[in-house]
This record gives structure tokens, C-alpha cells and sequence, in this order.
């Protein structure tokens, strides 16, 4: 779990991605007993500062989506 202000969120998912290189990235964005009203805010900072920063690290890491790729993300699909 990685919890924070949106540079703290973006500072860990960096170190985690640079190190993991991952093909597939989940979010949850809500965890145990968050407040709708909490979970709707985490979600909107999120978008507005923790997602473009990744899009970009993504980038410039040459990590592709699954759908960018043309690959499946379950052998059991393709």
C-alpha cells in the first residue's frame, strides 16, 4: 500500500516502476473503511497529479500497455 501526498505517491510508484519494470499497473482507490467523500478526493488527486506523472515516467521507461503492444493480457484470450 502506498499512501501519501500526491509527490510522495509519485516519488515510491517511480522507485517501484523503475525497479519492476511492469507490463500491467493496478490502482485501488479506496482501501478499508475510506469515506465515500475520502475515496472520490484520493481518486480525483490520483487523476489531476499521481496518473499524468506516471504516463510520462511510462514514457520515457519505453513500458508499454498490453493494448499498445497487441498483446493479450490473458494467454487464455488470445
Amino acid at each position: 500500500i502506498i499512501v501519501g501526498t500526491p509527490g510522495q505517491v509519485v516519488d515510491a510508484l517511480t522507485a517501484r516502476l523503475r525497479r519492476s519494470r511492469p507490463g500491467i499497473f493496478l490502482v485501488n482507490g479506496s482501501e478499508g473503511t475510506m469515506s465515500h467523500a475520502d475515496t472520490m478526493r484520493s481518486i480525483e488527486l490520483f487523476a489531476a497529479h499521481v496518473l499524468p506523472a506516471i504516463r510520462e515516467l511510462a514514457a520515457d521507461l519505453g513500458l508499454n500497455s498490453p493494448d499498445e503492444v497487441g498483446a493479450p493480457v490473458s494467454l487464455a484470450t488470445s
